[in-house]
Formats: structure tokens, sequence, C-alpha cells
């Protein structure tokens, strides 16, 4: 079937996937895309096309391939009969017998490729869009690449999408591999599915970054809230890999048992666990789609739910002999108990105090999922006449997958010590290891704390950790900071009174988060009393000690060398706990000093470890997204950032946590601002700041929403609004001290005097605000400061300062890796060269930056992959701008804007 497709838009777009399609059709005017089934080659090809091209999309049948001239035929059926007719006589009558309109008295190849040629080449640009190219016949193919090679010069591009095992070559096309989707665009598709978002690490996994299998699992557990039980996989998705097992032969298949089994496969571990053909079988389900070998010979499988199904599919005896089989070659005694437990078919001292010990050499490793589920093993495996072993091994089991944030057998752990356990600090204990699972969703477990409160309430020490995660409800959920501190308060008293130190200590470090952010004065002092309790963090957890905290508070001071050097020292001892929580706020806070240092790249592997960890867990998500957004806004894309501040919104709605909407709805702001929107950036920061009002925050260096909104206000023409906001601030930044939020302050009274008609002014507050900045040593802070004045510089028509302004912005953005501040200063850059003394009066600075990069020859999805925003609002400004300068095309507005270049 053809179809013209203009304007086309994926549910997810891949802008860096887009790109490197629209770079190789412009270098050899072909593409290939290769990608396994399912892997979203028909969503990307969806999303090509420019205004202008004239866009076909050929999606030819498995049937199709053995019919002659079957794809061409229906490339000509979309074809006009006025454009056929008007074609001369031989060609005109080859395509008629293509159509069944005229008798076939044999078909003129070569009439039939001129005739194509003749009608893609006219009426502009052609782009083939070319998916199942493996269903393309023989005769089609030719007179396709014909065209493609005799057209006038870009008059045909080709992109056409075929699955790895495809036996399918386009010559002289740039063949791009479709990489697996990330998580955060399995999120983004996943979202209108009714699926939690702290399910979407799960689904990750089991899809292995396949957005046709994420759907289908989207579809089947849509409104599955339970994070209580084993992701369903539905007959949808295991349909496929059935019919993939089922093509394999009997030895493959065993390979692959033997894959879905093993910790860490690999072609050495195959081959001395009796697999000898290991290589020729891998092969053969790496062809089916199924696994992957890597250049270090080890293995992975294509997806976990090829796992599940493998392991599922597998008859008992055939279990056993590969556990067997593995366990015999294991280099590691923890792996090797592991195959053990699973071939025993009763309870044993002896296999249930190997397991113990297996959990406890992984857990001193740091794996805490690993030892989790050993624990738990081990559990199942103790002899029923020894009821406090096993106890113990489930209360190990439920800490452990606490810890490690698997809320499924942290619940299954729990369920059974709830049941049989009277002890009040056991009950506690395993209670406190849900809570933790809960993440910031700590509005939707009322009965846990029910329960919590209830085991607790004979003992002070007990006591006191319930008070405490009381604490963190009304903080996290209600946004009541003084009652949240009332309940630190009296955790503290419990925690001392019942010699819980551990309690005592955390205690102490919410009650100095919440006193610095209520502008309290005694936040220093305690968390000086936690330090002295846990000088060196071996009593509490790394994320509730005095020296993260107070690297926190370093960070709103701006103080990046000492959070960093604060930071590091904490991480080997994160690593080795093994705390998912640890791990994520260790890495994520390591983001945002690297950010506000101006280390971009260093900022976005801090965050992509802590993104990882989110695949592994059954934790809440907003707050490693909104991290996430803020490094995509300084050093990633901001399309990106965009999409993970919505994302991080979802999540916090969904977990009831009022303190990260207002993070989340920052990050979006600032996304929003940057990229010209500022009516929706002043919108969505006055929703910050309508949190942070009810939250009663003092301290205005926590979250520095203030320069932002008041920037956006100015830009909207709210001049006094935004005047009143930055005195406001400027007040509180003398009251409290905090002297490193007053050059984000006179950036903002800058933006205000400019556009209350004060260019002088704003000049003067521009350079003292990019001096300031330099002295704290916060470059990127610097460059974008430099880059508004080299803007103001512009509007009063000084193109030689505007210029020597604009390099020494766009050196600093460099040196920090900013991709999105590059790319914003290089249309500041094309907007300085092609304006003219007053072709952009009328326009916005959206407008204008749009208008001139469109003049210096971009497309609209080039300009859109500057600016970073969608094509469809490339092509609703393009319309205003041509709408306010009375223009009718590019070529109209390249000459308005170079009259003066």
């Amino acid at each position: 079937m053809v179809r013209s497709v203009q304007g086309t838009t994926a549910t997810v777009t891949r802008p860096h996937v887009h790109a490197a399609v629209r770079r190789g059709l412009a270098e050899t005017g072909a593409v290939l895309l290769v990608g396994p089934a399912g892997s979203g080659k028909s969503t990307i090809l969806a999303s090509l096309g420019e205004p202008g091209e004239r866009v076909l999309r050929l999606s030819p049948a498995a049937r199709d391939a053995e019919v002659a001239y079957a794809t061409v035929t229906e490339l000509l059926s979309a074809v006009p009969g006025a454009a056929v007719e008007a074609l001369a006589l031989p060609r005109r009558s080859a395509v008629r017998v293509l159509l069944r309109q005229e008798p076939d008295g044999g078909i003129d190849h070569l009439a039939v490729r001129l005739a194509v040629t003749e009608l893609l080449s006219a009426g502009g640009r052609a782009l083939l869009l070319l998916d199942n190219a493996a269903n393309v016949d023989a005769e089609s193919a030719d007179v396709l690449d014909y065209a493609r090679q005799h057209a006038p010069a870009g008059g045909v591009w080709l992109v056409a999408a075929r699955r790895d095992a495809d036996d399918v070559a386009v010559p002289g096309a740039a063949e791009i591999a479709v990489p697996p989707w990330d998580l955060d665009e399995i999120a983004a598709l996943l979202t209108g599915h009714g699926i939690p978002t702290r399910l979407t690490g799960r689904v990750f996994r089991a899809c292995g970054g396949n957005p046709q299998l994420a759907v289908r699992l989207g579809g089947a557990i849509g409104g599955w809230g339970r994070g209580n039980a084993p992701l369903p996989i539905p007959e949808t998705a295991r349909r496929p890999i059935r019919a993939q097992l089922a093509s394999l032969s009997a030895s493959a298949r065993q390979t692959l048992l033997h894959v879905a089994l093993a910790e860490r496969p690999s072609l050495s571990l195959l081959t001395r666990a009796g697999r000898p053909g290991a290589r020729e079988d891998l092969a053969e389900t790496t062809e089916a789609g199924l696994t992957s070998v890597h250049a270090d010979g080890s293995v992975g499988l294509s997806s976990g739910a090829v796992g599940d199904t493998v392991r599922e599919a597998a008859a008992s005896a055939e279990l056993s002999a590969a556990h067997a089989a593995l366990a015999s070659v294991a280099g590691d005694p923890v792996t090797a108990v592991w195959h053990r437990a699973h071939l025993a078919t009763a309870p044993s001292h002896e296999l249930a105090a190997a397991l113990d010990a297996a959990a406890e050499t992984v857990r001193g490793r740091g794996a805490r999922g690993r030892s989790a589920a050993m624990s738990f093993l081990a559990a199942e495996h103790t002899p029923g006449t020894d009821q406090a072993g096993m106890q113990r091994r489930f209360v190990m089991a439920a800490a452990d997958a606490g810890l490690a944030g698997d809320l499924d057998l942290t619940r299954r752990a729990a369920a059974v010590i709830l049941d049989r356990a009277t002890d009040p600090a056991v009950r506690v204990n395993v209670l406190t290891a849900v809570v933790e699972c809960a993440g910031q969703a700590l509005d939707s477990i009322d009965d846990v704390f029910a329960d919590l409160t209830e085991a607790a309430a004979e003992d002070p020490g007990l006591m006191a950790v319930a008070r405490l995660w009381i604490a963190w409800r009304y903080y996290i959920c209600e946004g009541d900071s003084h009652r949240a501190l009332q309940e630190a308060t009296a955790a503290r008293r419990l925690a001392a009174e019942g010699g819980n130190t551990e309690a005592e200590i955390e205690a102490l470090t919410i009650a100095a988060r919440l006193s610095r952010a209520l502008g309290r004065p005694e936040a220093d002092e305690l968390l000086d009393r936690a330090r002295a309790l846990d000088p060196d963090v071996t009593v509490c957890a790394v994320r509730g000690s005095a020296q993260f905290i107070g690297s926190r508070h370093a960070l709103f001071d701006d103080e990046v060398d000492t959070a960093r050097r604060d930071l590091l020292a904490l991480l080997p001892q994160a690593q080795r706990r093994g705390d998912i929580k640890d791990l994520s706020d260790l890495y994520r806070t390591l983001a945002e000093v690297e950010l506000r240092a101006g280390r971009c790249g260093l900022a976005l592997d801090y965050i992509r470890e802590a993104t990882e960890r989110l695949t592994d867990t059954d934790t809440s998500t907003a707050t490693v997204w909104y991290v996430v957004a803020l490094a995509e806004t300084a050093g990633g894309d901001l399309a990106r950032a965009a999409s993970f501040a919505r994302q991080g919104l979802r999540s916090a709605h969904e977990d009831h946590d009022v303190l990260f909407t207002s993070r989340c709805l920052y990050a979006l702001g600032r996304v929003q601002l940057f990229t010209g929107e500022t009516a929706a950036a002043a919108q969505t920061l006055r929703e910050v700041r309508a949190f942070e009002t009810a939250f009663d925050i003092a301290d205005p260096s926590i979250l520095q929403w203030h320069r932002e909104l008041a920037e956006a206000l100015a830009a909207g023409g709210e001049l006094a609004e935004a005047a009143a906001l930055i005195a406001d601030a400027r007040k509180a930044a003398e009251t409290f001290r905090r002297a490193n939020i007053v050059p984000g302050l006179d950036h903002a009274e800058a933006a205000c005097l400019l556009e209350s008609g004060d260019p002088s002014g704003a000049a003067e507050l521009f350079a003292r605000a990019r001096e300031r900045f330099a002295f704290l040593g916060l470059p990127l802070e610097e460059g974008r400061t430099l880059l508004s004045l080299a803007r103001l510089e512009r509007r009063r028509r000084r193109r030689a300062a505007a210029r020597a302004v604009l390099g020494e912005a766009t050196a600093l953005f460099t040196q920090c890796g900013a991709l999105p501040w590059i790319a914003l200063a290089a249309a500041e850059r094309a907007r300085l060269d092609h304006s003219g003394p007053s072709s952009d009066a009328a326009l916005t600075e959206a407008e204008s930056r749009l208008a001139a990069l469109v003049a210096a020859g971009a497309t609209n999805t080039e300009a859109a992959a500057q600016l970073f925003i969608s094509v469809k609002t490339v092509e609703a400004t393009l319309t205003r701008v041509y709408r306010k300068l009375g223009l009718r095309s590019r070529a109209q507005l390249a000459a308005r804007l170079g009259e003066r270049k």
C-alpha cells in the first residue's frame, strides 16, 4: 500500500536517529535502517518528511516478494492519472499495463524504469519510505534503484527498513542500526496505557528496549497497579517468542536455556557447561533475534521476556540438567550454590546454611538484590523444625530487598514474617523495608503506617523510626514543613530515650534539612550533633548522614568543590552497602554539583548511573527524572529535557509527591524559558512559586526559581510583578546571607531593564552578574549571562560588540560541553549575521531565532533540532513570522533578513 504522508509525527520522536537519517540522505541520497522486528523502524519512517517533499510510503507484504513489479505497481497506483497521461507513449503504455488499464502485451522493463524516474522527478524532491524492504520483488527493486540513481541530483531520496536477519542491500546507502529504545523513551511510549511510572523499569527489563513488545506489555497490564506481584507477560508478547523458539534446532534451544539460567553467560562458560556447539547455536539464536554475542564473548538475551519464556517452556528434566551443568563449572561458590538450590527437592539444613553464607558474601559486595534472593531461597530450603532460622532468613530477605528497591520480593518476605512474628523489633524492621520500597509514594501505604505505629507503640526507640517516616510523609506528600519538623524533633527525643542511635542521627539530619529550608538558624548545629554521633558514617544510611546533608547544603551555597569532595568520599561506602536509595541520591547529587560546576558531560554520566538503577527497582522515578531534566537542559537536548520533566511530573502526581512536583515543574519551566516559550514558562514557574510558598520555604538558595520566573515575566511584559519578585528575593538573600543567588537576580533585573527600555542599565547589570558568576566558578551561568548580553548588544545595533561577547559565551559553553547552549549561541550568531535594520522588529525572540536559521537555509527539521522544539512548533512559528513580515516564502525571508548582512 502507498500513501502520501505530510507532516506525520510519531508518538515518540527519536531526534538523534531522525538527525542521523537526514544526514545520511544528504550525503548519499539513500539510507537503510536495520533493526530487529518491533524496534521502531516504522515509527522512524513515519516521522520523516519535510514541507516541499513528496513523501510516499511503501510497505509491501510478504506475498508481494514473488510477484513481479508488485511494489512498483503500488507506487504507481498513487500517481495522479493526469501525470501518467503526460508521459511519452512507450512509458505511458508500460505504466498502464502494470495498472491493468491495458492488455498485457509484455512489459517493457526499460520503459518502466524511465517512467518511474520521470514521475518521481516531477514536482520537487520525492522521498520514498520503504518499510519491509525484504518483501520488495526483484523487478521493483531494480526500478527503484534506477530511479534513485538517474533522477536529477537530490530528486529522489530513499529510506528503506529491514530486519537484522533479512538479506537486503541498497547500493550506496548509508546503513544505520536502529538502537534499542532508552528507558525514558519507553516511559514516554507507555504514557496513556495506565501503567504506573514505577513499573516502567519492569517493562523496560521485560522488553529489552523493543517498543513493540513494550506496547504489548502495556496493553495487557494497563490499569494493573499492583507492585507486589510479578509483571504479567501477555500471550500476545509470548507468541512471537515461542514462534522464534520453534524455528530453532534442538541444540540451539538447549544452549538458549543455559543462557537464560546463567548469571553471566559467555561462550567460554557455555562450552565448559557441555555445549561444544555453543558458537553455532548462538549464531542461530542471534539470527532469530533472541540473543546477542559481544566482542568479549559475553552473551545477552534480547529481552527479559525471552528469558522468562525460555525458562517456562523448558521441561523439568531440561531445567535440572542445565542447572547441574552450570553448577559444575561455576567459578564462584555463590553461583554454584544458587544452581544447586534449584536442583534440591527437599529442605536441607546444609543447603540453607550454604545459601545463607552465599547471601552474606554478595551482601558484602553491595549486591542487595542478589543477597535478598539468596536469603529468600535459604528460608524456603530451611527445614520446618528450624522456625527461628527460617524467620531470620525471611527478615534478611525483606531487608535486603527493601534496600534493593524490589517491592515484589520485599512484600513476599514480609507477608511470611508478619503472619508469624510477634517480636515488635522484627515486625518494625520488616514493615520499614516495605516503606522503603514505597519510595516517594508514602501516601499510598496507610495500612503499613498503621501496622508500623502499632508494632512500635511500646518501645520509644522503635517509635522513633515510625515518627521519622511520618515526618517524611508530611514533607513529601503534604508539603507541611512545620509539621514534618515537629515529627522529626519528636523522633529525636524518642530515639535518645530508646537508645536508637541510627534513628537519632536521621532525626537530627531531617531536622537540619527542614530548618535550613524554613530559614531557622539551628541547621548547622543539628548537623554537627549528628556528625559527632556517626563521624565515619557507619551507623546510618549514607543519605541520612550529616556528611551527605552537609554536601547538599554546600551545593545550595554553590560551594561545589566542597560538595564534590564530600560526596566522592561517601560513594565507595554507598557502593559497598548496595542501598539503591543511597546510590541514587549520591549520583543525582553529584550530577547537580557537576552541572553547577559546568562539567556537563560528567553530570550526564553520573545521572545515567542513577537512571540505570531505575531499571532494577520498583521505586519512584521523579527524583531521578528531575535531575536528568536539569542535566539534559545543560548538556544534552532540550526536547529530551522537557520530556524528562513531564515524566517526572507524572511520577510525582502518581505518588502524591508535592515536593518533586514542584521540582519537576521548575525543570520544565526552565526548558520553556530557554526555548522562547516565555508565556508557558511564566505560568509553570508561577506554579513553582505557589508550591514553595505553601511549603513556607524561606531560604531562596534551596531551589533558585526566582531568577527564572522574573526573566519569564519580564519577557512577557509583566515588569511590575518581576520587579517585586526580585526585590523580595534580594531581601531574602540578605536576611539569610545567600550571596550566591545575587548574580542570578542581577541577571533577571537586567532582563527587566532591557524590556523597560533601559539597555545601558541592563548592560551594566549583565556585566556585574557575569563577574560574580566567574568569581563563584560557575562557567555555565556566566556563559548564559554573556549570551543575554550579546542579544542586548545586537538589539542596540552594536554588532561588533555582540559578536565579541557571543564568542566569549560560545567558548564557555564549549568548555562546559553545554550542547544546547552551543546551539542557542549558534542560532544567535545566525540571527546576528542575517538581521537588517528593521527586519525583525515585530518578531519575538523565539520567532527571530527561527527566522534567522530558516533564512540561513535550515530545513524545518534542522531548525527544530537546533532550537530543541518540535517540527510542528517550527511550522506554526514560521507561519506567524511570514504573516508579521508580509512574506510568503523562505526566499523572501532570506532576502529580507539579508538586506544589510
